[in-house]
């Protein structure tokens, strides 16, 4: 907007003074609104929406001062207003910086103290304006984004700012929830090399303030308790003197599961390879599968090759009085009819077994998953896996199972005839 267009609410209770301020300001292009008190400037600053700056005087006469009006409207909309008053005490200079920053002049310095304090204020307007707009700008990609960002205070390890889908990864239901808690409280209490949490975070936000920042996988812990795997990517900086740490969040939870499961395996074939007997080889294979996420108890049954019964051989994490009711299925029980179909199933416990419903009860089995067996076609044993926690056997967990089942019936084939062998 040009210097021509511009107008100005001038706020004067002298009539003199008015008039020649307003003649100063038309001179040097600028519209002029007058108003004597400031009941009166209020009503025509929330009636006109085309005022771009407001001169107040102080001492208005009876009713409102210059300012109290001068923060009411600055209460309703953001607009440069410089005081204009012939005070010079200190307390009063003061109470008006506390209003408006955009100047004070005092009376009688002349047109061009004025006419340069106003250009300067709505330069300073402009400016601010700019800032504003950027400031909203980086707000709305910040609130918008899909990726987790988080503003922590490098001290205390706080978390004193987040978008909500930092809020939604953390599994908290509100930013005012999420916000003031530390590493400590979204974090495991170990770290991937078992050392402490809090030291290892240490020794990563030292190394991000030496080098500006990091990228680094960290174990995470949501307030239920569930663990979770991220990817920080952290950097430092400045501002107002103190060291802040913002970072963003990449889910790599189950990237890191199949890598585990990888693992797990690899050194699952290492071990079967140099294992000489059935009962030895049934262990571990029954071992590895319960590294798998969610997997917590399970056994695993033999076929026999004469009537196609299947019986538990071995069991991990089940009580007693359960393995009595579940250690052997004919060869037309549904468990069974269940296990020939070749193909892994998974789903709620309590459809596959046959028990009274009081010691499911009591076991407190949820999640199963039944993995047949097979070589040549011949179905050689069943693995049957479950959780007490968890109530839906994880996608990448299953992958694993079945990648297990198809790798090991060869293997568990040469294990059992080579017992038959030692046993004729």
């Amino acid at each position: 907007m040009t210097a021509e267009k511009k107008t100005i609410l001038l706020v004067e209770d002298e009539p003199f003074i008015a008039m020649k301020e307003a003649s100063t300001l038309e001179k040097f292009g600028y519209n002029v609104i007058m108003a004597n008190t400031g009941e009166k400037a209020l009503s025509i600053f929330l009636d006109t929406l085309n005022i771009d700056l407001v001169l107040m005087d102080i001492d208005l006469g009876k009713g409102m001062d210059g300012t109290q009006a001068a923060a009411i409207i600055l209460g309703n909309r953001d607009v440069p207003l410089i005081f204009l008053s012939s005070h010079t005490e200190r307390h009063i200079v003061d109470k008006t910086e506390g209003i408006s920053s955009y100047g004070y002049i005092v009376k009688n310095t002349g047109e061009t103290v004025l006419i340069a304090s106003i250009k300067m204020a709505f330069r300073l307007f402009e400016l601010r304006m700019k800032d504003k707009e950027n400031d909203s700008f980086r707000k709305r990609v910040f609130e918008s984004s899909m990726i987790p960002i988080v503003v922590m205070d490098s001290k205390t390890f706080q978390l004193i700012d987040c978008n909500p889908a930092a809020v939604s990864i953390y599994g908290f239901t509100s930013r005012e929830e999420t916000l003031g808690k530390t590493l400590h409280d979204v974090s495991a209490l170990h770290q991937y090399d078992s050392i402490l949490s809090a030291e290892k975070a240490r020794y990563y936000i030292d190394r991000t303030i030496a080098s500006g920042q990091e990228v680094f996988p960290w174990l995470h812990q949501r307030p239920g308790g569930e663990l979770w795997d991220a990817e920080v990517h952290i950097m430092s900086f400045y501002s107002n003197d103190h060291l802040y740490l913002q970072f963003t969040l990449k889910d790599i939870t189950e990237k890191k599961q199949m890598e585990r499961m990888q693992e797990i395996q690899h050194q699952l074939i290492l071990d079967l390879n140099s294992c000489s007997d059935l009962p030895g080889g049934l262990d571990i294979i029954l071992q590895a599968a319960m590294e798998f996420d969610c997997i917590d108890c399970g056994g695993v049954y033999i076929t026999d090759l004469i009537d196609g019964s299947i019986d538990l051989v071995l069991h991990k994490g089940l009580s007693r009085e359960f393995v009595e009711h579940v250690s052997h299925y004919d060869f037309d029980s549904p468990g069974v009819r269940l296990a020939l179909a070749g193909t892994a199933h998974y789903g709620s416990y309590g459809k596959i077994l046959p028990v009274e419903e009081e010691i499911l009860k009591n076991e407190g089995l949820r999640a199963f998953a039944v993995i047949p067996i097979l070589t040549q076609g011949r179905l050689i044993a069943v693995f049957n896996l479950a959780s007490h926690d968890h109530d839906v056997i994880p996608s990448v967990t299953r992958s694993a199972l079945e990648t297990i089942a198809f790798q090991i019936g060869g293997t568990l084939l040469r294990l059992r005839s080579g017992d038959t062998l030692k046993k004729n």
